[in-house]
């Protein structure tokens, strides 16, 4: 059996496969619930243009927190502006900040929680009903896992980028095969007649297709 470590990087692996951010979200907080005992994550993405963040997934621990009906319901665009999500503060310092004791704060059912930063991606949100949870080994836990998702995010926009160009590159080449093709038919049938049947005539037709 793999301990913290190991299961953590074994994540990894797994974000370097996920396809989109919410794939990526979702191998995250299901390995903070599953591997860390993390059981009430949620990942958010900040979005610069609407100063907000948006969740991309939560574990299902954490649906429940929240009293969400179907715990396997599918987060929808939840968002909250900036500065009131709890580790704003972390996300701009970026350095993972810990909550010892939350039991105070009726915003939130957390007793303790952790909040890692995902570079300029967003924050990876998590914590327990019980005060006083977390102590450094799950603060390097949080940490290693929080790296290996901020990665996952980069190369998958990378990879959605690559695939936009590439996109736009099947069009241009659709668009440019299209437009040479009649006038490179009219080129060739231009020719066949004149070698055919002579003519100076065919010959300016070809040149200016």
């Amino acid at each position: 059996m793999l301990d913290g470590s190991g299961a953590v990087h074994q994540t990894g692996q797994e974000l370097m496969i996920a396809e989109t951010d919410a794939d990526v979200g979702q191998v995250a907080v299901e390995a903070a619930s599953e591997v860390l005992a993390f059981p009430i994550t949620t990942l958010w993405r900040y979005s610069e243009a609407e100063d907000a963040f948006i969740a991309v997934a939560r574990s299902a621990g954490s649906k429940s927190a929240l009293g969400r009906a179907n715990a396997d319901e599918q987060v929808v665009e939840e968002r909250v502006p900036a500065d009131e999500l709890p580790g704003w503060e972390s996300f701009q310092s970026g350095g993972i900040r810990v909550y010892d004791d939350l039991t105070d704060d009726e915003t939130t059912p957390l007793a303790s929680g952790m909040v890692a930063p995902l570079g300029e991606y967003g924050l990876l949100v998590t914590g327990r009903t019980d005060p006083q949870a977390f102590d450094w080994t799950d603060e390097d836990l949080c940490r290693v896992l929080a790296t290996n998702t901020e990665a996952a995010l980069v190369r998958a926009g990378r990879e959605r980028e690559l695939q936009r160009q590439h996109d736009r590159l099947d069009e241009f080449v659709s668009v440019v095969s299209h437009d040479l093709r009649n006038p490179l038919q009219v080129v060739m049938a231009r020719l066949d007649t004149y070698r055919e049947h002579g003519g100076d005539e065919h010959l300016d037709v070809a040149e200016r297709n």
